[in-house]
């Protein structure tokens, strides 16, 4: 290779490899910017499914507490039956007795049949009582539900909203990613661009000496082309 000089070769040899080095690293830089991206759509996806889960969740408990009201309305229903049928027997022992007691000449006693009519009525009352507490309780356990239900959907609309933000920042840092990225490549090619004018810019250019100058320009001229002047001054 006549006319080249090792330090020549050198030169574009390491303006060469500053390049490449520049490529390499904007290359990874966009693999990085792109895994980035694609954290921020697995953390929405995540999001979506969890809402999706919640939402699932959610319509259970609303089947619960429909469920317990329910069962809410049949223990009240429940409990006035057995206390309907627990007065009817009351009377209906009190009646037999009081016809027992007239049958036997003996007299009525008011107070044996007034005993009975109470002990139907208070089992009556008892059963009653019991019913609207199992009616309390599963009252209460569907409104619990219907709480359940609402954080529940609540949670998913915050799963959502927590997967937009972190796609977001992660978008936004795969943007300053590639920023940086662009820039580091444009710099690294600057740089061995600016390595070789300085080095070269006698030859290239016309050099310090108003003598190459003229000789470079003289050269541009004959060939119908502007000459171009490296001043290490600028």
């Amino acid at each position: 290779m006549s006319g080249v000089s090792t330090a020549t070769m050198l030169a574009v040899g390491s303006a060469a490899m500053t390049v490449v080095s520049g490529v390499m690293s904007f290359a990874g830089s966009q693999n990085q910017a792109g895994a980035q991206e694609q954290a921020g759509r697995v953390a929405q996806q995540n999001a979506i499914l969890r809402q999706q889960q919640l939402e699932a969740q959610a319509r259970q408990q609303e089947g619960e507490a429909a469920q317990n009201r329910a069962a809410a309305n049949d223990s009240a229903a429940a409990g006035q039956r057995q206390m309907i049928e627990a007065k009817r027997k009351g009377a209906i022992m009190a009646g037999r007795a009081q016809a027992v007691m007239g049958a036997s000449g003996a007299g009525v006693d008011p107070s044996m049949t007034a005993g009975l009519l109470a002990e139907g009525n208070y089992a009556g009352d008892v059963a009653n009582f019991e019913g609207q507490q199992r009616e309390r309780g599963y009252k209460n356990a569907a409104n619990v539900n219907d709480y359940q239900a609402a954080y529940s959907r609540y949670s998913g609309k915050g799963a959502v909203w927590q997967g937009a933000q972190t796609q977001a920042a992660y978008n936004t840092a795969a943007g300053n990613t590639r920023s940086a990225a662009t820039g580091a490549l444009i710099g690294s090619v600057a740089k061995a661009g600016i390595g070789l004018a300085a080095q070269y810019g006698g030859d290239w250019g016309g050099g310090d000496t108003g003598v190459a100058q003229s000789e470079t320009a003289a050269a541009y001229a004959t060939r119908g082309m502007a000459p171009i002047i490296y001043d290490p001054l600028v």
